[in-house]
């Protein structure tokens, strides 16, 4: 099944369901796929033909693309579980996001609509996709990882309850330079589009010197740029430049004018304009490097703008240590590297014994090789229940291990009140087509004890030998 051909119901290489396909602009093609074993939904980013063209332009981009896997997991950024090549094309899986794009809020307008009769609502939700998107950043920045593309399209936003935003497409900048992308500036259609590392309307001034053939070495200042570039857009209504670099023009034009933005958007604070103001130094040296500070700043405009305490708090690196390497496991696993995948399990478990998803896939795992009983298997399950503090989270994950062991009853009775996710879907659907269990049958025939026996691959029949020399069917 040729990759560019992939519809709504294939099901590639066995175990990615295809839901659905979207361009992903200078990327390439994403699809979103159900993996049929982990019961979840991934984005699947296919580079174009062009970016991955010879094998050193395949080996360079996932190289660079591989930078987003080896980050560890955070609540503000898209995970990324591995760079997989399916005809010889280097492909990213990544977490899906329902909810779609910050990009694609601003355009429409969700991202005012719903945010409540307050008038300090639509600000509140604006300020607070500021510090996350910030505390995003920061995490890659902490492990030595420049965005270099930071811009509201790369911002995915989970619009449930808490609207989280998650920052997307980690080393894809680098991938797309790596594989040697040299195309002219694209036309103005496609100045929101990513090539040769950037997107021209977001990128700071030394990008822009870097792609006129400046050597020079890009810091976190140029996500800096970017970052409040992506914020005053969700102030503006729309992108706000044409061409990133002339941000500090294009700003002060803004200010000057005071036109109210289009109906809904709120007005740009006055705290704020400074902060952004600072972000929009040319020189990057000068700039500032640090977004959990810019966060922080946000942080305290956002309580004194909407009068109530900031309602998150910033997550913490050691506690999402055991996830990171339980999540990593998980995706070694998936690509046939069984004993770097028990490595990294046995290292969640040293962190954090009793952290669930890494007793839950660590156990798992070793059961289905053989070298866990189903006893020993349930009771790992049982004994997490009992310290981890959520019994329901625990019983929901028993369940999906009592399908899988076939004990029907067991699994129904802990599915009885689980939420409607789609492994508990694909569990209760499963238990619907089994058929009821019948009593053993007593065959009989034989002259004698039976010295072998031998079943069909659906059981259905049955061929047995005895010491009497006979073979029965």
């Amino acid at each position: 099944m040729a990759m560019g051909s992939w519809r709504r119901g294939d099901v590639v290489l066995g175990l990615y369901e295809v839901l659905d396909v979207s361009d992903g602009g200078g990327m390439g093609l994403v699809y979103r796929v159900r993996h049929r074993d982990w019961n979840t939904d991934l984005a699947v980013k296919v580079p174009r033909p062009e970016l991955v063209a010879g094998a050193a332009g395949r080996s360079g981009f996932e190289t660079e693309a591989g930078t987003w896997v080896s980050l560890a997991l955070h609540p503000h950024v898209v995970g990324c579980a591995y760079v997989r090549r399916i005809e010889d094309v280097p492909c990213v899986f990544a977490e899906w996001i329902e909810g779609g794009s910050l990009a694609e809020l601003v355009r429409d307008g969700r991202l005012y609509a719903d945010a409540g009769p307050d008038p300090t609502g639509a600000l509140a939700r604006v300020l607070d996709l500021a510090v996350q998107m910030a505390w995003g950043i920061d995490h890659a920045h902490r492990q030595g990882l420049i965005h270099q593309d930071v811009k509201p399209a790369n911002v995915m936003v989970e619009t449930g309850a808490a609207w989280t935003a998650k920052v997307t497409d980690f080393g894809l900048a680098g991938a797309r330079a790596a594989a040697g992308e040299r195309s002219a500036v694209p036309g103005e259609s496609s100045l929101l589009a990513s090539y040769g590392g950037m997107t021209p309307a977001y990128c700071s001034p030394e990008q822009a010197d870097a792609r006129a053939g400046a050597r020079i070495s890009l810091t976190r200042a140029t996500d800096v740029w970017s970052w409040a570039l992506s914020v005053l857009e969700m102030f503006v209504g729309s992108p706000p430049c044409r061409y990133g670099q002339s941000a500090p023009e294009v700003f002060a034009a803004y200010l000057e004018s005071g036109r109210p933005g289009p109906p809904g958007v709120p007005a740009l604070p006055p705290a704020l304009v400074g902060l952004l103001g600072r972000c929009f130094v040319s020189d990057p040296a000068r700039r500032p490097h640090r977004l959990d500070e810019l966060a922080a700043a946000v942080i305290e405009l956002y309580e004194e703008a909407i009068g109530v305490p900031y309602p998150r708090v910033p997550p913490q690196e050691a506690q999402l240590l055991a996830a990171g390497l339980s999540n990593q496991a998980l995706s070694l696993l998936d690509l046939d590297r069984a004993e770097e995948a028990e490595e990294l399990w046995r290292t969640a478990k040293d962190v954090d014994p009793h952290h669930l998803p890494t007793v839950y896939n660590w156990a798992l795992h070793r059961w289905r090789q053989g070298s866990l009983s189903d006893e020993d298997i349930v009771s790992d399950l049982r004994t997490t229940r009992a310290l981890y503090g959520e019994p329901a989270e625990v019983d929901r994950l028993l369940a999906l291990v009592q399908v899988e062991r076939g004990d029907a009853a067991a699994a129904e009775a802990l599915l009885a009140d689980a939420p409607d996710v789609p492994e508990v879907s694909a569990a209760r659907a499963e238990l619907a087509r089994r058929e009821p269990a019948r009593p053993p049958e007593l065959l009989e025939g034989h002259r004698g004890a039976v010295t072998c026996a031998a079943l069909s691959a659906d059981a259905s029949v049955a061929l047995t030998g005895g010491e009497d020399g006979r073979v029965r069917v």
